[in-house]
């Protein structure tokens, strides 16, 4: 790779450390969080520190959320994801697998 291309990588080498403060996209704005909880390198717990103005009112001040980085257009971002998307392991902006259809039990014959 040359050097002009190394900018365009996510930095993974940053691990977040607990009482230190990210930006994290919530629902409608972006705010700074300090690090509660460090997961792994790309999860980690954080508690919302300032108060929301976004008019969805999913995220108050104190409440503690997971939050996952991604990457967009070459750069890190810290995403705040639902209860359930974290406990999960998926990423709402990845569209959930289809379900596949159940084998359909073949009809019994009547004994003649």
């Amino acid at each position: 790779m040359r050097k002009s291309e190394a900018h365009f990588e996510p930095s993974r080498q940053f691990v977040p450390e607990i009482g230190s403060h990210l930006t994290v996209q919530l629902p409608g704005e972006v705010m700074r969080c300090r690090v509660d909880q460090v997961i792994d390198t790309d999860t980690v717990i954080v508690e919302i520190d300032s108060m929301p103005m976004a008019k969805t009112h999913l995220f108050r001040i104190g409440d503690k959320t997971g939050a996952r980085r991604r990457s967009e257009n070459g750069r890190d971002v810290w995403e705040a994801l639902s209860d359930r998307d974290f406990l999960a392991g998926r990423s709402p902006n990845v569209p959930p697998e289809p379900e596949k259809p159940a084998a359909r039990a073949k009809p019994k014959r009547k004994a003649a």
